[in-house]
């Protein structure tokens, strides 16, 4: 019984010392963002780029043909280079998941259920989707879609 006091003033200290841990983990948790000394927001200075070009002089020995590279002739009005045919760009695919098809007893035309970029459909052979893919043909495991005169198979998930 003669270190009594010492155990209160002990048990108040680590009570202390705990408060001080939890008050630390909540204002970590809840803190949503780093502010500056006033609470407003720090802007970044965003410094203009521009570009730097330049051109290499390719006047170096060329170590298999031993003789040195010609760089090459600058385009004048009078020197121009033919223009290449421009290429279409091919068609960039929506994300397709065919998740199965669904059968009536009634009727003949199966429906697939089919998902293109996150939206969920229920579509029939020959149905178009959006404005320009059409649902060609629909398989047990498979659908035929086209986009113009370019077709794609997908296979069920």
């Amino acid at each position: 019984m003669k270190n009594k006091p010492l155990t209160y003033i002990l048990l108040i200290a680590v009570g202390f010392i705990w408060f001080k841990v939890f008050v630390r983990i909540k204002s970590n948790l809840t803190q949503e963002e780093l502010s500056g000394a006033d609470g407003d927001r720090v802007e970044l200075l965003q410094l203009p780029m521009s570009r730097d070009t330049f051109e290499l002089a390719a006047n170096y020995r060329d170590p298999f043909l031993s003789s040195s590279v010609k760089s090459k002739p600058q385009n004048t009005p009078g020197n121009e280079l033919p223009l290449a045919p421009v290429r279409k760009a091919p068609y960039h695919w929506p994300s397709i998941r065919y998740f199965g098809l669904v059968k009536n007893t009634k009727s003949s035309k199966p429906l697939a259920i089919v998902k293109f970029d996150q939206v969920q459909l229920m579509v029939r052979e020959n149905d178009q989707v959006w404005s320009d893919i059409q649902v060609r043909k629909i398989y047990r495991d498979s659908i035929l879609v086209s986009h113009g005169k370019d077709k794609k198979i997908v296979y069920r998930n």
